[in-house]
């Protein structure tokens, strides 16, 4: 299956069939009625309940970012003469959520389809020639710019900011990107096809794989290589999700983060359709037997949850921006008009973190912070608590702390020598409810680091009463074991103050040496107190990248 042209078919029939109700294959089949509960539902778009005649509408292909929502509307009855006997062209709306707003943005002759939104841009499929033209309408001033257009198709557009990318079949298959601020078309690759965009990264499948080219370098890495055939990818900085084929009208869910060059099947049961990414989260819709429902897969947590189900209701084409999700829920009835365009609200659980400072070698560090949900509290939850030694590239639990009834928690963290990066980690749950949300997404608090002071041992060697005219060699302890570089670079000095009218007086430094010993390290100077009378001797650790600057107490002497 290479054409793209039938790819596009395919993925129509597939929306067809599910918006109508294809018959049941074997699987299991969805309980009746069970939204999630902490997926809040919210209508933005709604068809009478019963047909009306020349006005029963139907709702396809939502995108969401941000406060906007964008869809494609069309009249079920367009002539007049009986439900499904001639449906109306298809229009594109946006939605501005907040104030409940609709406006138009292409409702002219033809079919406009496919929209997408990023910002102030929607883009989409404009068929008023004959042929598919891509368009984008600005939010903030309401202008079309035409982006592509004449012989053949142009078609599946994308935006991100001002950049635009879409495929067309002239002269040949090929994804293309329109800048939105300059008005110039570059070809991005030729023989590629179904393109999204996110900054300055495009996805796209070629020769049926999925290949991901970055715009800052023209680096590009083919993420799949087997006999099946990859479509549909979307992008969110840098996460890629992805159908694979696995059988007629069957594909599974894949997921790839770019920054650990992972591949994860996120979704083999049943037959899975419409995917996409935002931020850690991505969403798709499954079909096994009942109506289709909503799915999701945490990158955090590494896990795939379902969000909503409602059977007989069919619910399909999910997008996500953030913490919001918009979809439709259809009947199993084509010509019903019962279709909605919904918006639900993701739990999202968000983290803090403080990390104690101490003064002293080998504390331990207190952790605190507080666990929210919704802006909710969210008690009784079980934290993971990790630490990093290398600078956040591994993690390690250290142990495991609960929140109290307001979401708070406190964690006494082993001693620690060096520096050292924590933060903390809820791992979401599949049941227990805190007010309409259920706890399924995980949350990862920022990144805090803490650095320890050395220890740094009274400095010894000089005798009680020395004479002032001999050097003698001080020595102390220092913790713990500094590496070669830092040994080589001075990081110990020695200290003398003589007492003068009432007051010690820095009068010498000296530059000490440090070395292994034992299971730590020593350090050593040669010091002379050229004056009698009274002095103190201290030392003096100026820091390192993994330890704070600390003095070591003083010792008192005398010279003569």
């Amino acid at each position: 299956m290479n054409s793209r042209r039938t790819r596009l078919l395919v993925a129509g029939i597939v929306a067809i069939a599910l918006v109508v109700g294809v018959p049941a294959v074997a699987g299991a089949v969805k309980s009746s009625a069970t939204w999630a509960p902490w997926l809040s539902m919210r209508e933005i778009a709604e068809n009478p309940p019963l047909i009306i005649l020349g006005s029963s509408k139907e709702w396809s292909y939502p995108d969401i970012d941000g406060d906007y929502v964008v869809f494609n509307e069309r009249l079920v009855d367009g002539d007049g003469t009986g439900p499904g006997s001639d449906p109306g062209d298809w229009n594109v709306y946006l939605y501005k959520i907040s104030t409940g707003a609709k406006t138009a943005v292409a409702a002219g002759a033809g079919d406009q389809m496919r929209p997408r939104i990023s910002g102030d841009w929607v883009v989409y499929e404009d068929a008023a020639a004959g042929n598919n033209d891509v368009k984008a309408y600005r939010i903030s001033t309401g202008a079309t710019t035409v982006v592509a257009s004449g012989a053949g198709s142009q078609d599946v557009p994308d935006v991100s900011g001002t950049k635009v990318v879409y495929a067309t079949d002239t002269p040949s298959d090929q994804v293309r990107m329109f800048s939105l601020s300059t008005s110039a078309d570059t070809l991005v690759q030729d023989g590629a096809d179904s393109p999204a965009i996110s900054g300055d990264r495009i996805v796209y499948t070629l020769a049926d794989e999925i290949v991901i080219k970055d715009l800052t370098n023209g680096a590009v890495t083919q993420v799949t290589d087997d006999a099946e055939y990859q479509y549909s990818p979307r992008i969110d900085g840098d996460k890629v999700v992805f159908l694979k084929s696995v059988g007629f009208l069957d594909y599974d869910v894949y997921a790839y983060d770019i920054s650990t060059a992972v591949l994860t099947a996120v979704a083999t049961t049943g037959q899975s359709y419409g995917c996409d990414v935002s931020g850690t989260r991505a969403v798709w819709e499954t079909y096994d037997g009942g109506a289709p429902f909503l799915q999701a897969y945490d990158f955090v947590r590494g896990k795939t949850v379902t969000l909503a189900e409602d059977d007989p209701t069919h619910l399909t084409q999910p997008m996500v921006s953030g913490n919001r999700v918009v979809f439709v829920s259809a009947s199993t009835s084509f010509f019903e008009a019962s279709g909605k365009i919904r918006l639900g609200t993701l739990s999202a659980p968000a983290l803090t973190l403080s990390v104690q400072s101490t003064d002293n070698y080998a504390a331990a560090p207190r952790l605190t912070g507080k666990l929210t949900e919704n802006g909710n509290d969210l008690g009784a939850k079980s934290l993971d608590i990790l630490r990093s030694t290398d600078g956040g590239h591994t993690w390690a639990v250290l142990g495991t702390t609960t929140t109290t009834s307001s979401g708070s928690y406190s964690y006494l963290a082993p001693a620690a020598y060096r520096k050292a990066w924590y933060r903390v980690r809820f791992n979401g749950q599949t049941e227990g409810f805190i007010s309409t949300y259920l706890s399924r997404f995980s949350a990862l608090s920022d990144v805090k680091s803490m650095t320890p002071r050395a220890y740094v041992g009274t400095p010894t060697g000089y005798p009680s009463t020395g004479k002032k005219t001999k050097y003698y060699t001080v020595y102390g302890t220092l913790k713990p074991r500094q590496t070669a570089a830092s040994a080589a670079s001075k990081i110990v000095t020695i200290k003398c103050y003589r007492l003068q009218s009432g007051k010690y007086v820095l009068r010498r430094t000296y530059n000490a040496k440090v070395f292994d010993y034992s299971t730590y390290s020593r350090y050593s100077a040669s010091v002379k107190l050229p004056y009698s009378g009274k002095w103190r001797i201290r030392a003096y650790f100026k820091g390192t990248s993994t330890n704070a600057a600390k003095y070591s107490s003083y010792r008192y002497v005398k010279a003569y």
